[in-house]
Order: C-alpha cells, then structure tokens, then sequence
C-alpha cells in the first residue's frame, strides 16, 4: 500500500511546493539557496532546509546563482557534428574488449555529454548497451532494473531550449 501511494504522495508535495513559491511571503522578495551558505538572513525555509522565496523575487536576487551549462547530443554526434574533436585522438574510437563483452564491432553512436558537477542528467531508458568513458572528473549514475518500471511513472514531455537572455 504504501508505493501504491507514493506517486500521490510526491504529486501533492510537489503541488504544495510550487504554491508555496507562487505565493510567497507577501510583502518580501527574498533569494536564497539550498545550505550552502550564501542564503540571504531574512531568507525562510522549510520542513527540509529548502530556501523558499517567491518566483517574483527570483529577478530581482543581488546574487543570482550562476547558469548551469550542460552539453548533450546524440545520434552520434562525436562523429559527425563535432569530426574535428572526435579527430584530435583524445576519444577512443572502440573498447576491443567491450566489442567482445557486447558481441558487436564498433560502437553504433559516440556521443558526447560536457557538464560540471551541478549538471544531471535526466532520467531515462536505453535500448542500447552503454559504455561511458569519464575523460574528467565523474559521473554519477543511477541504474533502476526493469522490474522498477511500474514505479517510474514514464512519460513523454515536450522538448524545450533554454535560452540566455544576457550574458553567459
């Protein structure tokens, strides 16, 4: 009973949430961040440390976080869109050993992910063997067995850029 109701759950908390920003306290505009130290002191929080500020104030914040950018392609893109990164050597072009754990020659797709260590990844299923080859720093992933699907609540999404307004 209790995963039977963990979507709701989640779908009401995430409700409460958005209202509460929406709203906001009304007469401040206040900016903050998640425990890092650098909230403003008449900044609230809620339940779970979160600092919770009205989406008006999100504009006028002295401080605004800076933006996270992230890279993300597919449909082999390492070796058509981006051939001259691809040709300076520094991506292996094949795993031999992985052509021999996979049963297959070189790989279909090489794609390329750049990111820092605030970009995510959203979650998502593969219909391909994957080898991640970490040319710095680390990934982090999380890998759900299929029998999690019921749980996982899949859905399609529009797809959307964002776009900065000023400067980067």
């Amino acid at each position: 009973e209790k995963w039977g109701r963990g979507r709701e759950e989640w779908d009401m908390e995430r409700r409460r949430r958005i209202r509460k920003l929406v709203r906001g306290p009304p007469s401040k505009e206040l900016c903050g961040s998640r425990g890092n130290g650098r909230e403003d002191k008449e900044a609230e929080r809620d339940d779970d440390g979160l600092t919770v500020f009205p989406l008006a104030g999100v504009d006028s914040c002295p401080r605004p976080l800076p933006p996270v950018l992230y890279y993300s392609r597919q449909n082999d893109c390492l070796r058509t869109d981006l051939k001259p990164l691809f040709d300076l050597g520094i991506f292996p072009p094949t795993f031999s050993w992985a052509e021999a754990a996979f049963g297959t020659g070189p790989p279909d797709a090489v794609n390329l992910w750049i990111g820092d260590e605030r970009s995510v990844s959203a979650m998502h299923k593969d219909h391909y063997e994957n080898l991640f080859y970490v040319l710095s720093g680390k990934k982090v992933f999380i890998l759900c067995p299929p029998g999690d699907a019921p749980f996982l609540h899949e859905g399609e999404f529009e797809c959307g850029t964002f776009r900065c307004a000023g400067e980067w």
